[in-house]
């Protein structure tokens, strides 16, 4: 499984044309490697070589490529980042990394290097969930932060990955489902998965979320996003911090006083949130002293003060709500 990640690299960064000084992803000429889609932001390929691969790739502005797919006929989850910068890296050496979503969950492992960039492989469903489910992710190599990812589009991305894995790659046993007709067996109440659609964060904690019902005026000065906070939230957020799936766990978390929609006026920076508190948002930071101060100003009408970059403050899910209320402000300025 190893050598297909890297043999998958390698054909798609052969198969990488210029055009006017200009790189762009193109397939190659080759049967192994098919351009199955594209998007704004992501390309997603198959691999047809007895291996086998689905995987989408994405590209950012800071130079970095970043790769997430399904390897192998066992369906690992792996992921691969590549740099012209990080030409230091040495192949096959490891290097303790951190990822961060959102900046509040945080996970650590060791990466292996591979030529201008480094592969993880063998991943946790957990950490698939909280990348696909996540808005933004810092990438650190010890404390210092290599890159700063927006994951727009990310649960879009593993589903069809996931899709190619399952349609194409994926080895049914013709036998396995002949013990068992029953399509409701084993389908306890901590055994619903999320249903693709869109979350927004309203706490610090894993499962805290919402689902989005719709979007309206994006980007303008009456930006609303109506958000239901439901039964399946409650059950996410039981199972994936509580860790147990219970009645009365959901029905205290259906039970807290959560708005139904968030809204903003992308033209003077306020904005309101899950819980109905009035904030704004200004922009950069330009005292940022210390790599604990926020990035970003976000005002607190209730609290009369600017939050801090901690999770207790709420910082991170407002910054992730405003974003989502008017798309771009964020990065456009950074």
């Amino acid at each position: 499984m190893l050598v297909s990640l890297q043999s998958v690299l390698a054909a798609l960064l052969i198969s990488t044309t210029f055009v006017a000084g200009q790189a762009s992803a193109q397939p190659s000429a080759g049967p192994n490697l098919q351009l199955i889609e594209s998007t704004r932001a992501w390309e997603f390929f198959y691999d047809s070589s007895d291996d086998g691969a689905c995987f989408a790739t994405a590209s950012y502005k800071s130079g970095t490529r970043f790769f997430i797919g399904k390897f192998g006929t066992t369906g690992d989850w792996s992921i691969m980042m590549t740099n012209d910068k990080w030409a230091s890296i040495k192949p096959d050496q490891t290097y303790d990394m951190k990822y961060v979503f959102d900046g509040r969950r945080t996970w650590t492992g060791e990466d292996v290097g591979i030529e201008n960039g480094l592969k993880s492989v063998g991943l946790r469903d957990d950490f698939i969930e909280d990348y696909a489910r996540s808005s933004r992710l810092e990438v650190f190599f010890g404390d210092t932060k290599i890159d700063d990812f927006s994951l727009k589009g990310t649960r879009a991305a593993t589903n069809a990955v996931k899709q190619c894995f399952d349609t194409r790659m994926k080895k049914v046993d013709p036998f396995a489902t002949a013990e068992n007709d029953d399509p409701f067996a084993g389908a306890g109440i901590d055994d619903v998965q999320n249903d693709g659609r869109d979350l927004i964060p309203y706490g610090t904690r894993v499962g805290m979320d919402v689902t989005v019902i719709s979007r309206q005026n994006l980007g303008s000065d009456s930006a609303r996003i109506v958000i239901e906070h439901t039964r399946q939230n409650a059950i996410n957020f039981c199972r994936d911090y509580v860790g147990k799936v219970t009645e009365e766990c959901i029905q205290e978390e259906m039970a807290l006083p959560i708005a139904d929609h968030i809204e903003a006026n992308c033209k003077n920076g306020e904005f309101q949130d899950a819980f109905g508190q009035k904030l704004r948002f200004d922009g950069l930071n330009s005292n940022q002293s210390d790599v604990g101060d926020p990035r970003h100003l976000l005002w607190s009408f209730e609290n009369d003060e600017y939050l801090g970059n901690y999770s207790a403050s709420g910082y991170f899910e407002r910054l992730i709500a405003y974003d989502e209320l008017c798309p771009n402000s964020v990065d456009k300025i950074e």
